[in-house]
C-alpha cells in the first residue's frame, strides 16, 4: 500500500473509522474493526434479496 499512497483509510458500513500512513494501519491500528480487518478476522454478511445495482451500457454516440 506504501508505494501507491502515503495515506490510506478504512471505511467500516460507510464511515471512516481510520486515516493514516500505511505502515501505521497496519502494523498498529487504532480502531478494533481496522484491528480485524488487517487480521482477517472481519467478515460481511451478504443479504442474498438484496438486489445488484442495475448496469447500463452507453454508446460511444451518446
Amino acid at each position: 500500500a506504501e508505494r501507491i499512497s502515503d495515506r490510506i483509510g478504512f471505511i467500516y458500513n460507510g464511515e471512516l473509522v481510520e486515516a493514516g500512513p500505511p505502515e501505521q494501519i497496519f502494523e498498529d491500528p487504532n480502531d478494533r474493526r481496522t484491528q480485524q480487518f488487517v487480521d482477517g478476522e472481519l467478515m460481511y454478511e451478504v443479504d442474498e434479496e438484496q438486489t445488484s445495482p442495475q448496469m447500463s451500457s452507453v454508446s460511444a454516440s451518446e
